[in-house]
């Protein structure tokens, strides 16, 4: 794995070979005593073996035709500089972002223009729409092997900003319109694709109520483990039981969300954490209160779902401590409303009173809907996701008036 900050170039000294049959590739590069036979080495963000140290500047290396068809590696010339870039170790500080050198297309420049008042190059790359969903604005992705942050996005384009030391200290700045780069999307990404992609994944048969009454279907939702979609006003969030949701749906709700695993807990349970309240004033929307946290097995972290939900399954222990949080994540208290605050329930509060009616643990899975850019997700989105996953859609307003006697002033105050 690579980090993305780009610290060496190299230059190509010979390229032999075709596409069918593979190619050789001899790199003049100041690397030559940080590596061994065998080891990797990203070539513009494509992670080959090293098959000879021919001298003291000079590396060979053998790339195989499913790279070349993949990578802008086929178009090497004599003397063409390269990005350059060695793996990260145990203990590096990863300055941009985690890189494996697996390239997923190559891209077009189909424009560039200079952002004079901000000393930037803007550029736009082409996005084939099988990976759309990968790209979200504001990620990371890389570009040959440069870890960069999307800072525009199209339905079939994505924009890079690049400061004057990042075109200093890479090959960037040769770029034309018409220039070919390899593009590798963010990996954490590429996994929540993987995971969630397949409609089927989505509240499985087993998840799904076959009950009538809507309250009671979303009662037997819970319990099983299935996902129900929460409308309030313009926003949606997908709900689920913090101690049974599944694998499969809690990584398709992180896919679909975009953001850490949010968690709703009641007041008490906050409390139990030492948790500070929220500042109480008129606007609910400042009152939210957002906690870090992580799922750790001793000293190391565990990135994975399923790690995941062993550490959101600890708001359902007795065990519960305040020693149980680490980044990233966030938990997510009720919001304190009463007499002296114009605050309304809203949807942490009306997923975790599905947990009380379900006689579950007070702790709810609430994860907003975020589209491909950045952005909330409309009712027209909410209601294909609905439709197609098969994911009951409730209104805040009816949960919360089938679950009256929740919300009465500080009733979960001391839950």
């Amino acid at each position: 794995m690579f980090g993305g900050i780009i610290k060496y170039k190299g230059s190509v000294q010979s390229i032999s070979g075709n596409e069918v049959d593979g190619m050789v590739l001899e790199l003049n590069t100041s690397l030559v005593e940080q590596v061994q036979i065998g080891d990797s080495v990203g070539v513009d963000g494509v992670c080959l073996t090293v098959t000879e140290i021919v001298s003291d500047t000079v590396l060979k290396f053998d790339i195989w035709p499913e790279s070349l068809q993949r990578t802008t590696l086929v178009d090497l010339k004599i003397d063409q500089e390269v990005h350059v870039d060695l793996p990260l170790k145990a203990n590096d500080f990863i300055g941009g972002h985690p890189v494996l050198g697996h390239v997923d297309y190559v891209g077009s420049i189909l424009s560039m223009s200079q952002v004079d008042e901000a000393s930037q190059l803007k550029i736009w790359i082409s996005l084939p729409q099988e990976f759309s969903s990968l790209i979200p604005a504001r990620g990371s992705i890389a570009v040959d092997g440069v870890s960069l942050t999307i800072t525009g996005r199209e339905s079939d384009r994505f924009a890079i900003s690049l400061i004057p030391e990042t075109l200093r200290l890479t090959h960037l700045d040769a770029l034309t319109e018409g220039s070919q780069v390899n593009i590798e999307v963010d990996f954490s990404s590429r996994a929540l694709q993987d995971e969630s992609g397949m409609i089927h994944l989505a509240n499985e048969s087993s998840t799904i109520s076959n009950k009538v009454d809507k309250l009671e279907a979303a009662i037997d939702t819970y319990k099983n483990g299935g996902l129900i979609l929460i409308q309030d006003g313009a926003d949606f969030a997908l709900c689920s039981s913090a101690e049974t949701i599944t694998d499969k749906n809690l990584t398709f709700a992180l896919s679909l969300s975009r953001t850490p695993c949010t968690v709703a807990v009641t007041e008490g349970l906050a409390e139990k954490l030492f948790i500070p309240a929220p500042v109480i004033n008129t606007k609910a929307e400042e009152r939210r209160f957002l906690l870090p946290v992580n799922h750790k097995e001793n000293s190391l972290h565990d990135y994975s779902t399923k790690a995941m939900k062993r550490s959101i399954g600890l708001f359902c222990s007795s065990e519960l401590s305040i020693d149980d949080w680490m980044t990233p994540g966030n938990i997510n208290p009720l919001q304190i409303f009463g007499a002296n605050s114009s605050s309304q329930p809203g949807l942490p509060e009306a997923a975790v009173a599905l947990c009380f009616k379900s006689k579950l643990p007070h702790a709810a899975i609430c994860q907003s809907l975020i589209d491909a850019e950045g952005k909330a997700m409309n009712s027209k989105q909410a209601e294909v996701i609905s439709t197609r996953y098969q994911i009951p859609l409730y209104q805040v307003s009816d949960l919360i008036a089938e679950n009256a006697e929740l919300f009465e002033d500080d009733y979960f105050g001391d839950l």
